[in-house]
């Protein structure tokens, strides 16, 4: 059999073992790539290790582990506390505010930090506004899903790196205004979903959250915030050693405890992300890559291939996650996917379909952004009395099947092509 093929049932099969098993798909992929790469003859131990992409893992640790100290610190907490008290019994705004801190966290520290951050930051708005948690929860994580892709996190790190390989450069501002049109359509989805509209406090103090003070610790943290966007943007310096640096001076400071920094780093996604590379770096080599762009482009023409880019993008959130493995599979295929379709098809679109695609399938309780809305939720006192978690499982999956077709359908549109 044909050594692409293989690697690509191989890539299937760590996907299924993963999710029916729980286990790290990353290190799956290291196994696997370990086992095709010795096993097929052709492959010696360091063109097996080129796989492992060391930028992007200083860039994903640095960046968590930056935030993590932030988040520790609680600046952001009070920061953002204020500003939701200022707007007092204004309830109707509270799910706009939602999305927009969720979009700016997501474009600091990516997606994985500001996923934990507006999930968290949902249960107190939640109880004191009488909006469904689920519902603030969706609309955070979608602007979060927003965000993600800027010069200065991990998210956007890889789709740069991914994309300049075949040649296709500054995709990152385009990308993020195509991926936002998505998601606010998504939210908008949801707060009817969810019957938002409906949504009735007879009474909200005007101090639903009450007001605190920044600390001189507090300061010391913004100041590292802006140190790192200065010297990452300002200057071009490379995000991850940036990040680690600041990082080290934070933690010299006093501001924050070491060991609870290192426990905020997301290891399971760290590791995900850079061992699935070394796997999809045995698919590349083998030609699996050249064999899924066929056989997508066999499927498709030049009226559908946004709709089916969508479509696969989402059937692959439904069981993985977008960044550690939807990505690395799918961003490769681009360039040859828009060749294959012609007619001017173009990188930039058929990229952010996939992600739109891929985010809006991320609200099953299967992907890890449905998964953390369905654990947070019921495991909340208030709410997890509430709640039903197998009716909430329903809620939540049947919202990402109604959201990916949708979506799927109006990627057929180019609404998502609109910025290249």
């Amino acid at each position: 059999m044909n050594m692409g093929i293989i690697a690509l049932l191989a890539l299937v099969l760590i996907i299924m073992i993963g999710f029916v098993k729980k286990l790290n798909i990353g290190l799956l992929a290291i196994a696997t790539a370990v086992v095709i790469g010795y096993a097929s003859g052709q492959f010696s131990t360091e063109q097996i290790l080129e796989g492992f992409d060391a930028s992007l893992f200083i860039t994903l640790l640095g960046v968590t582990f930056l935030f993590g100290i932030i988040n520790d610190n609680g600046c952001l907490d009070v920061l953002i506390n204020n500003i939701i008290s200022s707007f007092g019994k204004r309830i109707w705004f509270i799910p706009i505010l939602v999305f927009i801190i969720g979009w700016l966290v997501a474009a600091l520290a990516g997606a994985v930090a500001a996923l934990v951050f507006t999930v968290s930051m949902s249960i107190p708005l939640a109880r004191n506004s009488g909006y469904n948690p689920a519902l603030l929860m969706i609309i955070g994580v979608a602007g979060a899903q927003s965000g993600r892709f800027t010069s200065i996190t991990p998210d956007g790190n890889v789709v740069a790196t991914i994309m300049s390989e075949q040649g296709v450069e500054e995709i990152l501002t385009p990308l993020t205004s195509n991926v936002t049109i998505g998601m606010i359509i998504l939210s908008i989805a949801a707060f009817i979903y969810f019957k938002g509209y409906k949504t009735q406090k007879s009474k909200v103090a005007d101090n639903m959250i009450e007001k605190e003070r920044l600390t001189k610790n507090h300061w010391i943290a913004l100041a590292g915030v802006l140190l790192f966007i200065f010297c990452v943007i300002a200057l071009g310096l490379d995000a991850g050693l940036v990040a680690i640096s600041i990082a080290m001076l934070l933690l010299i400071s006093g501001i924050s405890d070491e060991k609870e920094a290192f426990q905020n780093i997301p290891w399971n996604t760290i590791l995900m992300v850079t061992g699935v590379g070394l796997l999809m770096n045995i698919v590349k080599e083998t030609g699996g890559i050249d064999i899924l762009v066929g056989t997508i482009g066999d499927f498709s023409n030049y009226a559908t291939i946004m709709g089916m880019s969508s479509f696969v993008g989402g059937f692959m959130s439904w069981f993985s996650s977008t960044l550690g493995v939807v990505i690395p599979t799918l961003a490769p295929t681009v360039s040859d996917l828009a060749e294959v379709i012609g007619n001017n098809t173009n990188e930039t679109g058929l990229l952010s379909a996939m992600i739109v695609g891929s985010s809006s399938a991320a609200f099953s309780p299967a992907s890890s952004a449905g998964g953390l809305i369905l654990s947070t939720i019921i495991g909340d006192r208030q709410f997890g009395e509430k709640f039903n978690s197998n009716k909430l499982f329903v809620t939540l999956f049947g919202f990402s099947i109604v959201m990916l077709l949708l979506n799927s359908v109006l990627a057929i549109t180019g609404i998502f092509n609109l910025f290249n």
